[in-house]
């Protein structure tokens, strides 16, 4: 059996790539998002980026927790604290505005405590 009749010819083979590929499935997520206004596709495409190490795709699905714009969680608490958890890793992992948006909340939370 050739490997195209085994997963359904030339549309197996793009999706295999869309498994594989988190910057495909990156940029499907924000076509779903800025194109479409379909926030809850985009969310769970930027979620399937961000578990393949997406950088970029961790930092806008902050944003999405933050806003809760698509994501299942309604809890402000929580949005909160998952959009946070993923934003330091995107800084973590060095995107330059992840980098940004941490160290100035870092910096408001610091200067907050001394006051």
């Amino acid at each position: 059996m050739y490997r195209d009749q085994k997963v359904g010819g030339v549309m197996g083979f793009f999706s295999d790539l869309f498994k594989m590929d988190p910057e495909v499935i990156f940029q499907m997520a924000q076509t779903a998002e800025l194109f479409h206004g379909d926030y809850e596709k985009a969310a769970r495409l930027y979620q399937k980026a961000a578990n393949n190490g997406h950088l970029e795709a961790k930092y806008n699905l902050a944003h999405m927790y933050y806003s809760q714009r698509g994501v299942m969680v309604t809890d402000s608490d929580t949005c909160d604290s998952i959009g946070w958890g993923l934003m330091k890793e995107a800084a973590a992992g060095g995107f330059p505005q992840a980098v940004d948006f941490v160290q100035s909340i870092e910096k408001v939370r610091s200067e907050s405590q001394r006051a």
